[in-house]
């Protein structure tokens, strides 16, 4: 009977000592940035524009403005939660290619970035990125905010917010607590997550057009996620599935993004053509 108390106060010990990590320390599980960078656009044959923004708390942050064929609509991207934009060049030069402009920034702590990522910091991040767009000539509805992954709460928050032409998320969770909820199913962690991200709230509170992307292959981010966010956008959303995992995702199915991009982008540039 001892030995069976004594496993069971070990085991009340472990869960208690797991729930106090995964309270006190889900930033870093959540937020891996990288410092430096590897590349930039030049790699890819591109002129750009190094930028750095401060933020309405005093950090700065650094980004890639890419000019491209067609002056309107521009892309904000929002990457995930690892590396920085060096790893990203791929998605510059495939906006490039479509032929629209694209800024592309890393959040605080990420490249050369300052500071410590945090939910609210990225969010102020998120708007120095829209102010500096906006004052750059581009109004709301000539501006699309593109997300994948972690990028894509951020590009939701910026979508709720300043309510511009289109959303679009790729391999986007619905929350961090509902990942989290999946990866821990024996902890409270809805109770525990200071750590929110709710994409599909945010997208919830977003009138325009939102195109979907997600991979039956997802291996971080389950499919039944991005399932979710097309049902509760309803008619306004435009469907693709991606292949492969989470991180090979966009490699693997380039043709299928580039239709969908491309067809997606040129709407609203159509669009902004007839207002004209």
């Amino acid at each position: 009977m001892k030995t069976v108390f004594g496993f069971v106060v070990i085991g009340a010990g472990v869960y208690l000592l797991v729930l106090f990590f995964l309270y006190m320390f889900q930033e870093r599980l959540i937020f891996l940035p990288s410092a430096g960078l590897t590349d930039t656009p030049a790699a890819a044959g591109l002129e750009y524009e190094e930028i750095y923004l401060d933020t309405e708390d005093g950090i700065r942050i650094h980004g890639w403005w890419v000019e491209s064929e067609f002056e309107k609509p521009a892309v904000i991207f929002f990457h995930g939660n690892a590396g920085n934009i060096s790893g990203r060049v791929s998605i510059v030069e495939a906006f490039h290619r479509l032929g629209y402009p694209v800024f592309i920034v890393d959040y605080r702590g990420y490249g050369l970035s300052e500071g410590r990522p945090s939910e609210e910091g990225l969010y102020k991040d998120a708007d120095a990125v829209w102010k500096w767009v906006a004052d750059k000539g581009f109004s709301a509805d000539e501006i699309v905010v593109v997300g994948r992954s972690m990028g894509g709460a951020i590009a939701a928050y910026v979508a709720a917010k300043y309510q511009p032409a289109a959303l679009a998320l790729e391999s986007t969770f619905t929350s961090i607590a509902d990942i989290a909820a999946g990866i821990y199913p024996i902890f409270p962690v809805r109770l525990l997550a200071r750590v929110e991200m709710p994409t599909l709230e945010f997208m919830n509170q977003f009138d325009g057009p939102v195109l979907i992307g997600h991979s039956p292959a997802d291996e971080v981010v389950p499919y039944s996620h991005g399932r979710n966010l097309l049902d509760e956008a309803g008619d306004r959303a435009t469907w693709f599935e991606l292949e492969g995992g989470h991180n090979d995702g966009f490699f693997r199915s380039r043709n299928a993004w580039d239709l969908a991009y491309g067809e997606f982008l040129d709407k609203i540039r159509d669009g902004l053509k007839e207002v004209q």
